[in-house]
This record gives C-alpha cells, structure tokens and sequence, in this order.
C-alpha cells in the first residue's frame, strides 16, 4: 500500500512540473523574450517576390502575343510593301518602285531620273508587244496613279516621241491630271467630248496630246459610265492613229466595271500599287481575272515606298516587322 502511494505521489509530481514548464513557455513568448539562435546577416541583394515574378510573365506572354499577332495579320492580309512582294505574285517584264516623297522636295531629280528611265523600259516593252496603247490602272483606289502616269507621258514627251494621254477617270471624287509642258496640245475635256457636246479636233505635231477628264466634281455618277461605251472606242480610234503611243489613265478597276470595260477594249495594262495599302490576295485575284478578259499586264509601279525598304536596293522586311511590332 506504502509502495502505490509513494508511485502516485512520483506521478503527480511529474505531472505538476510538465504544468509548470508549460506556463513558463507561455509567459516567455507573452513577454517578448527571445533567446537569440544565430546572429542576424543583412542581405546583399533583393529576393524576387510573387508579384515580381507574375508581372515579368505577363511582359513575355504579351511580347510573345503581339509577335504572334502581327505574323499572322501579315499572312491573312499580305500587304504589299515592295516590288519584290509584288514580283512573287507575276513575272512582270517591267518593273520599278518609287519611294515616298520628301515635304521639303516632293519631286525630287532622283524620281525624274527613276521615271524617265522606267519610259525607257516602256517603249522598248511596247515595241516588244507590237502594241502603241497601254492603260495605267490601279485595283484599288488612292494609289498616286494619277501622278505616274502623268509622269511617264512627260518623261516620253520630253525626249521628242508623240506622245497622247487620255484622262480617263471620270469618278467625280477623282483629281484631275495637270500638265506643265508649254508644247502639249489641250484637247477639249473628255467629258465633254463623251457627252457630245465637243468635237476631238485634229491632233496637231506637238510633242504631247492631252485629253483632260475635264470638271469632274459637277458631273454626276453616271459619268464614268461612258469610259466602257462606243463612244470612247471612236475617241480612242481618232487619237491612237495621230500617235505613237497612247496612255490611259483609268479608275480603279475593283470599284469601276467601266474602268475595267475600258481596259479590256485597250488590251495592255501596267498596275499601280501603293506600298503598304494594297493585299496581295486582291491582287493576285484581280490579275486572273484580267487574264481570263485577255487583258496582258506587262508591267507594275510600287508607290509610296518608306526609305527604310529600300536602301541602295535592298530589301529590308525586319525595320517594316518593327514598326508592325511597335503597332501591334
């Protein structure tokens, strides 16, 4: 009996010193008292946290997104930029690229020497074809073909050919062809002469024989109708026999059926693209369709093209990649 009470009494007093050792622990951390394991060591450099980590992922997923988009935007659309572009779609025979103008020289003599040596080209092209008419059109509009064609028509005349330059396009939204040459014979507008309100007279042996579209803002939608008609088969008749050549400048053939109508009864045709602004797959669809209407396209202008593709000729597709990257 002695003996379980001694045992009990050892248990108890194991049990009331685990208490007391509990309530010491207690008290210590209510206190603050800390007993110090190791000595504390500033650190050298920052530890990348959660958020640092989350935002610089969300950097390279956006990168990524918008190198992504931009191929893709590139291979659904396929703009045209250069006359390599250009080339891959047809074997065109003629080709030349201008570059976009500078404000403070927008005609400079780097662009006359360029258009005067793609007349060159022309004439030999044309002579290869046995053909003295040659329209110079455009799938869609705002393509400066209004300027090219103005341009190749002055570098022929300056070099004494006989030259004839219809304006065609008779869209009152258009911008009429202006000539700087004193020598150029100014026929009656062709407005006018379509409507049969003006005779064509004779062609005289000036250098340049100009057809102007004539005040195009005051005629109505129904003007441009009559570029397609028999009408402009007669004119065509008249001013191509007095000629060497003979240019057209028509409307745009995607928005015009007239222009195309026009083109179709002129047969030979050099297209005019604006870097940047004209889809290849538009264009490739609208070339079958010419050489389906028997139209023969011997030649294609890119316009507008920056400086930054064209450096002494060379092409250069990762600055235009850049600035899609920088839009994107």
């Amino acid at each position: 009996v002695l003996m379980s009470k001694q045992n009990a009494a050892k248990d108890l007093q194991r049990d009331l010193q685990q208490r007391v050792d509990s309530l010491s622990v207690l008290l210590q951390g209510k206190s603050g008292d800390i007993e110090v394991l190791e000595r504390a060591i500033t650190p050298t450099q920052r530890e990348a946290s959660g958020r640092k980590i989350v935002s610089l992922g969300i950097a390279v997923v956006g990168l990524f997104g918008s190198i992504f988009f931009a191929l893709i935007r590139e291979l659904l659309l396929g703009h045209i930029r250069t006359i390599k572009d250009l080339s891959y779609l047809s074997d065109f025979e003629l080709v030349a690229e201008f570059q976009q103008q500078n404000e403070l020289a927008p005609n400079s003599a780097h662009d006359s020497m360029g258009y005067r040596r793609f007349s060159n080209d022309l004439q030999i092209t044309m002579d290869g074809h046995d053909c003295r008419n040659i329209a110079i059109v455009s799938i869609e509009a705002d393509t400066a073909v209004s300027k090219t064609v103005s341009q190749i028509a002055t570098s022929m005349a300056n070099k004494g050919d006989k030259i004839s330059l219809i304006d065609a396009d008779l869209r009152n939204t258009a911008h009429p062809i202006t000539l700087d040459i004193k020598t150029a014979q100014v026929m009656p507008p062709l407005t006018k002469i379509l409507s049969g309100d003006e005779t064509l007279p004779k062609l005289s042996d000036d250098r340049l024989c100009f057809v102007p579209s004539g005040n195009i803002a005051d005629e109505d939608d129904t003007a441009v109708l009559r570029i397609g008609g028999q009408a402009m088969t007669m004119v065509r008749g008249k001013i191509e026999e007095a000629s060497r050549w003979t240019l057209y400048n028509l409307p745009p053939i995607q928005e015009e059926e007239a222009a195309f109508e026009a083109l179709k009864n002129i047969g030979y045709a050099i297209i005019v693209v604006k870097s940047g602004g004209s889809q290849s797959k538009i264009i490739k669809q609208s070339m079958a369709r010419m050489q389906k209407h028997g139209i023969e396209v011997i030649g294609a202008v890119v316009t507008e093209v920056p400086a930054s593709l064209t450096s002494g000729g060379e092409f250069k597709p990762i600055n235009q990649f850049k600035k899609d990257l920088e839009q994107a």
